[in-house]
Order: structure tokens, then sequence, then C-alpha cells
């Protein structure tokens, strides 16, 4: 047992509730670093559970005040407990989730472990898909705005990290083996398959349209006599700001 200070205490941000929390954490053995603790930070020891004694109410002036109505929230990592459970070294490696990364792997003709910037790129692909997977089974659509806009930008960053891969149409099949796989745990994520695909299917045409046609203009402009300034890795990339009126 340690004391960890300000790692001991959690808040939402600068102002709101927040409190003391004690945390579990499992430790991965000697092979991952030396011992003393999660005090010692590294690799070895992985959190996998959180309890917040839910407390106080933190102000603009940084003082703390009693909450009227004190809880305890608890959360446990899913990913982080399988991970351990099955003995494998990330999360990409579970039952859940490599069947996603496998199918990202096919589909761009790329060997996952093979360089550390397709890795990257095979993982921000497979993770988006899930994620994709969650969001349109709860009922969110493409939009631009609130959640409908962050479900937008996976479906266009994992699309844009995929054709950098050399794949066609790699999220709708990263996003039905996402279904499948967490059926059991969140059956709407395996219910009505053809509406999710159609769903996921027609943003990313969308975007693929709008890609082409900023790669057109983009050519034309550096047959012109224009200047393109770099490339950007799959790990760093995001959604251009003009595709959000699309």
């Amino acid at each position: 047992m340690q004391r960890l200070d300000e790692d001991n205490f959690w808040k939402m941000g600068e102002t709101g509730p927040c409190g003391p929390c004690s945390e579990i954490f499992f430790d991965r053995g000697p092979q991952y670093g030396p011992g003393g603790g999660p005090a010692q930070g590294g690799e070895r020891y992985v959190e996998l559970w959180n309890l917040v004694f839910m407390q106080y109410e933190r102000h603009h002036d940084g003082s703390l005040t009693e909450l009227p109505r004190r809880n305890i929230d608890t959360g446990a990592g899913l990913d982080r407990i399988l991970t351990q459970i099955q003995g494998v070294e990330s999360v990409f490696d579970t039952d859940l989730v490599a069947p996603i990364l496998e199918a990202a792997s096919a589909a761009t003709g790329r060997v996952y472990g093979s360089t550390e910037e397709t890795d990257i790129g095979l993982r921000i692909v497979a993770d988006h898909a899930r994620t994709l997977t969650f969001l349109i089974s709860d009922g969110v659509f493409p939009s631009n705005e609130s959640r409908g806009y962050v479900l937008r930008r996976l479906i266009r960053r994992a699309v844009l990290v995929a054709q950098r891969l050399g794949a066609k149409g790699l999220v709708t099949r990263g996003h039905r083996r996402g279904g499948r796989g967490h059926g059991n745990g969140v059956p709407q994520a395996a219910t009505r398959p053809g509406a999710h695909k159609a769903i996921a299917l027609h943003e990313e045409e969308a975007f693929l349209r709008t890609l082409r046609s900023g790669t057109t203009l983009l050519e034309a402009e550096l047959a012109a006599g224009g200047s393109a300034v770099g490339e950007t890795s799959p790990s760093s990339c995001t959604t251009p700001t003009a595709s959000r009126s699309t």
C-alpha cells in the first residue's frame, strides 16, 4: 500500500465534484521493471480499479466545501483487466480487439509488428472501428454537432489512416468485426448490423469523395508551382477542418 499524494485525489476539472481516491494496481512482474510499487512509475504496475470518495466541491478560487450528498464512484477498466487475465501485452492482443486488428491488417496488406508506423496506423483503425460501433449502437449518427461530430471525426480519421495504409472500405469491415466481438457484453452492438454498416459506409463514401476532390485540387496547385509542407504520420493526422462542412 502506498500514498500517491495528488494521484490519490480525483477531480473532473478545475471546478466541480472531487475527492480522495483509492486505486488498485496489478503487478505484472519483474520482467516489466524494478519493484517499488506504483509510486515508481514505469510499465510494471497497471491500474485496474479506481474508487473515488466524492466528498467535496472545488470552487474557482481553489477552495473546497463539503458536498450535501456524498457518494463512492467506482470503476474498473475492462480492457486492462482482460489484458492481465489473458496474459497478453496489450489490449490489442486480447480476444476482443485482436480480430478487429486482424481485419485491418488483412484489408491493408500490412503485417502488424512489422514497423512502428504500420502498428500505430493499424491500432488507430482498430480502436476507432470499435468505438464507432458503440456510438452507432447507442443511437449516435454522424453530424456536425455534439456527439455526432465526434463520430464523424472518428470515422474520417480511421478512413484517412486506412487509406494511407493502402486500404479501401476498411472502416466498415472493422466496424462489423467490432460488433460481433462485443455482442455478449453489448448486445445492441451486434443487432441490426445492416443498419450500422449503412451508416458507416455512407459517411465513409462521403469523406472519400471529399478526399478525392481535395487531392485533385492539391495536385493542380502543385503542378502550377505550389509547394507542400511535409507529410503527416498516421499517429498525428487529423481530419481537415474544411471537411466539416461536407
